[in-house]
């Protein structure tokens, strides 16, 4: 009796560990030609992967339990972040509607993502842009925060009404909802200013929505929970903007106002190390060493403090005047080539990802600057992906022709180029002179009127 009840336990554990994890599979009857793109959380960084439907317009994806939190999809500028339980097998349909895709789940979750999925084409940025559109007749805080939770109780009618979905997916829109919708009404001012010219601290009414705001340990990981806090820094550090000009000084009061204004621990440590790690990687300035100091003095997280120690040691190398950190790249044909091979030139560099919109909305800007440089010999422009997946690199770029040399690194934003260069985000452009050393690790765009003055100068 005892043996048949060890192996009844066993399959059960076997079948335990068979649900583990998720499957959803798209049928895409669109442009099937399209990638899907899938970004998952890979050690605080997200990693791309790119697929391609098969014959039958299919693509099927098999997910570990710990990718099912922080997956996200992209298909045609439409993205999608399915709630996902273990042991859920979800269908996606994808098929070409008279205003853009129509896009449907089934299967497990399907309510909760049906909704989902509406409620992120509805509530995100464009509905901040539309409730403070530059037509709108100027408004009080008190006006504006009526009309705002009019719409946030529309949205609350809709969660509470959907049938059969789970109390934690019920909880997590709730939260969404709420912390949502305190970050709309967090902007006031900066409409405020763009229609009025007042100061941003000139609403009593809003100054005590915004000192009333507390937080709550238990909604840290909630989405748009940092985002409303963050917004409580920004208005305390405009505040101080508005009284004197802050010039180099600026990372380091934002630094001393997160302390003063955020008490949570955790939250407090991320905000100073992402300040921090922005000012690093993209607004480095004279009082680099200064700023830095501040951060140690201020941060009590020590994992946070080595990452951004890291950070900091790189950008002493990345100062204008330092020879530039070699690295490898590799040509479409897998030739190995190095930073230092072109030596003996101006190097404008383009880091980028066919995944990512900035990057490609550059392109036909960078197209003319090389254009307009043909015949100069002085200047070299190159790019370089950090795409994770080569052949969706490889087929961009033999469908586009680009008529300047591309490269790509291995192993993306873990490569020595993103390494060495702080690269958190891209594009990213950069400029060495002759003799190897920075002149610039954040150049101007191709966008940039100036830029094509600079290079032609050389």
């Amino acid at each position: 009796m005892r043996l048949i009840l060890l192996s009844f336990v066993g399959l059960l554990l076997l079948t335990q560990c068979q649900q583990q994890g998720a499957t959803i599979s798209f049928e895409i009857k669109a442009n099937a030609e399209a990638p899907l793109l899938m970004g998952k959380l890979v050690e605080e960084s997200y990693k791309v992967d790119t697929f391609f439907a098969d014959a039958n317009n299919i693509i099927k994806i098999e997910l570990a339990s710990n990718e099912l939190k922080d997956v996200r999809f992209n298909y045609e500028k439409n993205t999608l972040s399915p709630f996902i339980n273990d042991g859920d097998r979800l269908q996606v349909t994808i098929t070409q509607g008279e205003n853009g895709l129509d896009i449907v789940y089934a299967g497990d979750n399907a309510m909760a993502n049906n909704y989902k999925l509406e409620r992120e084409r509805s509530i995100n940025y464009e509905l901040i842009q539309k409730i403070y559109a530059n037509d709108k007749e100027i408004k009080s805080f008190v006006d504006m925060a009526a009309e705002i939770d009019q719409i946030q109780a529309v949205w609350m009618d809709r969660l509470h009404n959907l049938k059969g979905v789970s109390e934690k997916f019920m909880s997590d829109e709730e939260n969404y909802l709420k912390y949502y919708f305190y970050y709309i009404k967090g902007v006031y001012p900066w409409y405020m200013n763009r229609h009025t010219g007042k100061a941003i601290d000139a609403d009593s009414d809003y100054n005590a929505f915004i000192a009333g705001l507390e937080e709550d340990t238990a909604h840290e990981a909630v989405e748009m929970y940092y985002q409303v806090f963050d917004q409580k820094v920004r208005f305390a550090l405009n505040v101080e903007k508005s009284k004197k000009d802050l010039g180099d000084t600026a990372y380091i009061v934002e630094l001393n106002t997160i302390a003063q204004q955020i008490k949570s621990k955790t939250l407090k440590n991320k905000m100073l190390s992402n300040s921090i790690s922005g000012y690093l990687s993209w607004s480095i300035n004279g009082l680099l060493d200064e700023t830095y100091v501040t951060y140690q003095n201020l941060c009590t997280d020590e994992a946070m403090k080595k990452r951004v120690e890291v950070l900091y040691t790189n950008a002493i190398k990345l100062m204008p005047g330092q020879p530039a950190p070699d690295f490898d790249m590799y040509t479409a044909d897998g030739e190995k080539v190095m930073l230092s091979d072109f030596k003996g030139k101006y190097v404008y560099f383009d880091v980028w990802a066919t995944w990512c919109g900035p990057c490609k909305m550059e392109i036909p800007y960078l197209a003319k600057v090389v254009e307009a440089l043909e015949g100069n010999t002085n200047v070299e422009v190159i790019s370089i992906s950090v795409d994770s997946d080569h052949e969706a690199w490889k087929k961009m770029i033999e469908e586009d022709q680009p008529q300047w040399k591309q490269f790509i690194v291995n192993d993306a934003f873990n490569s020595s180029l993103a390494k060495q260069y702080n690269i958190s985000g891209i594009p990213q452009f950069t400029l060495i002179d002759p003799e190897g050393k920075i002149i610039d690790v954040q150049a101007l765009r191709p966008s940039h009127p100036d830029l094509l003055t600079l290079l032609k100068s050389y």
